[in-house]
């Protein structure tokens, strides 16, 4: 109960961060009991909560949390939505049948599992560390309820990838398939902890607002850039090398930076849920969605606020001339 306050924060403002901010679920939808419940459960929060466990454990930097942040990513998309094994009906229609290997969509998984790395798991845990910097350190769950949280996510996941529903379009997972994604977040994890001292997060405050620019552009280079690249149909090996280019510029920039102030993260997390929330707003207005338009009216206004508070704090810490 001590740690309550920070992992309901956790628990709710993940799915508001991703699926209302994407327009992908209406603020109405999200707001049904039934709906938010299931979200910030089985949908975001226990398994970003038993994640984000095994990142204080390891002690985790900013590269250890992305690479966890992915195997979140494949559970999301690959397990849960199951939006991986779509032929047809990716979320993102440029997607469909570009890169199918053994029945996996591979070229949106490794966008759209980048996308959560980020926008479902690293922004929402920065934004609560800066809400709760007490309890950014500490434990949130003790051994049992920890390991009772991990079997639920596990068998329920397990139970929706291999059975058909209405939510997957009637697909089902293969073992094969289960058995891959569980070897690739295997290797993540041990990735993860081998990289665990790079970008340490410390409390401290943005020493500029450079960062939100970094953010922007992440939502560009994950998502918009490789939509391009695959309405393109470029041969997958270049698709492949296009990411391998963005995960060497990102570690190296990590492990060049030393410890990142906690207020810096913020900053990028703002900047890139701005990006999200201002191209939702364009695609609301295409598509005459009035609430979406609002819903996405009211993110950007809100994430401009706290960025030009951010920039108050900047400004306030400035040498005097």
């Amino acid at each position: 109960m001590k740690h309550l306050k920070p992992i309901i924060t956790l628990m709710l403002i993940t799915p508001f961060l991703t699926e209302v901010l994407t327009t992908n679920v209406s603020i109405t939808t999200m707001l049904h009991p039934k709906v938010l419940l299931a979200m910030m459960t089985i949908g975001y929060g226990f398994a970003v909560l038993v994640l984000r466990e095994l990142a204080i454990k390891m002690k985790a930097g900013v590269a250890s949390m992305v690479l966890l942040g992915l195997i979140y990513g494949m559970y999301n998309e690959g397990l849960i939505a199951k939006t991986f094994l779509r032929v047809h009906g990716v979320p993102i229609n440029k997607f469909d049948s570009y890169g199918l290997y053994g029945g996996v969509e591979t070229a949106w998984a490794i966008s759209i599992s980048t996308w959560h790395a980020f926008f479902a798991f690293l922004f929402p845990i920065v934004i609560v560390y800066s809400l709760y910097p007490r309890e950014r350190e500490e434990r949130w769950l003790n051994g049992t309820v920890l390991a009772i949280l991990a079997a639920i996510t596990l068998l329920i996941s397990g139970l929706v990838f291999f059975g058909k529903g209405d939510h997957a379009m009637g697909i089902a997972g293969t073992p094969g398939q289960y058995l891959a994604m569980a070897a690739v977040s295997a290797l993540l994890y041990l990735l993860a902890r081998r990289c665990s001292k790079m970008g340490n997060i410390v409390p401290e405050e943005p020493q500029s607002l450079t960062p939100a620019i970094g953010g922007f552009f992440v939502w560009l280079a994950v998502i918009l850039v490789p939509t391009v690249l695959a309405a393109a149909k470029i041969p997958m090996v270049l698709y492949v090398a296009y990411f391998g280019a963005l995960a060497w510029y990102f570690f190296r920039r990590v492990s060049k930076s030393g410890d990142i102030a906690l207020g810096s993260q913020l900053t990028f997390a703002f900047g890139g849920q701005i990006a999200v929330a201002l191209f939702a707003l364009v695609g609301a207005y295409k598509h005459h969605s009035v609430e979406s338009v609002i819903s996405s009216s009211i993110f950007i206004i809100g994430l401009g606020y706290l960025l030009f508070r951010q920039r108050r704090g900047v400004s306030d810490k400035a040498p005097c001339s």
